[in-house]
Formats: structure tokens, sequence, C-alpha cells
């Protein structure tokens, strides 16, 4: 199981949360035995924690703002 964070809010039609679910659909339609869970609105790691999730293996996705 992959998990995705990211601190954008969930379920709301906002498009950068549409953008991580879409990957999540399309991991499981890839019908490879993996799965992603996404976890919107900084409900697994707070923004400025996730970079160092992700370095340190908690963390396998995350979506970061532009400048």
């Amino acid at each position: 199981m992959l998990k995705a964070s990211h601190q954008f809010p969930g379920g709301k039609g906002d498009v950068r949360d549409d953008m991580v679910q879409l990957i999540a659909k399309e991991v499981k339609a890839a019908n490879i035995g993996l799965d992603m869970q996404v976890y919107p609105g900084a409900s697994l790691f707070k923004p400025n924690q996730q970079w160092n999730a992700l370095v340190g293996g908690q963390l396998d996705v995350s979506l970061f703002p532009l400048d």
C-alpha cells in the first residue's frame, strides 16, 4: 500500500486533490497488486513534514505547491 499525503482539501473538488485521487485510481486500475491511500488536508503529515517523510521512507507520494 502506497501512502500519498498532501495539504489540500480532500473531497471538495480541489483540482490538486483530484489529481492525486486520479493517480490512486490509475494505480488500482493497473491491476498489479498495488493500491495507494490518499491522505488529504495534512491528515497524515503536516506540509513542512512531508519532504522528510518522503526522504525517510514513511511516505511514498506527495504533492508540493509550486513557488
